[in-house]
């Protein structure tokens, strides 16, 4: 979800410092939570300012460190299915992933599973316009 804007957050401390209500009935108003405008006031009063916190980021991942090596095994074995790929990192690195995480980190690489050339390519057979296919109850359509 992103911040409410600056405006909008300036509207809620005015409110309050013109007395318009409690900071219950300001939440309520404003179709916000009680604890957004106990905490903006809060900051309000000790800063000053009334701009969102910065986004505290999120979680890098333990693929991070390791992403040269996932580039080497994808150099080294371009065919390799993702559950392979999982199984060389953890034999190659102490971090062990899903196929779900390698995939994305494929993504992120910019890197596309090349397939395997190993087997000859299926032909397709085609049918005989005047051969007649049974019909879903097995039954023929022929009289």
């Amino acid at each position: 979800m992103r911040p409410y804007s600056t405006d909008f957050r300036l509207k809620v401390v005015r409110a309050y410092e013109r007395g318009e209500g409690s900071q219950r009935e300001l939440a309520r108003l404003f179709g916000v939570s009680l604890s957004f405008v106990h905490d903006l006031l809060c900051r309000y009063r000790h800063t000053g300012s009334v701009a969102p916190k910065p986004h505290g980021g999120g979680n890098p991942g333990k693929i991070g460190p390791y992403l040269e090596v996932v580039q080497q095994l994808h150099q080294q074995q371009p065919d390799a299915s993702l559950t392979e790929r999982c199984e060389q990192l953890a034999a190659m690195t102490p971090v062990h992933v899903g196929r779900t995480t390698m995939h994305r980190v494929l993504k992120q690489l910019g890197v596309t599973r090349e397939k395997r050339r190993s087997t000859r390519r299926n032909r397709t057979l085609k049918l005989d316009a005047k051969r007649v296919r049974p019909s879903r109850s097995g039954v023929s359509n022929r009289r």
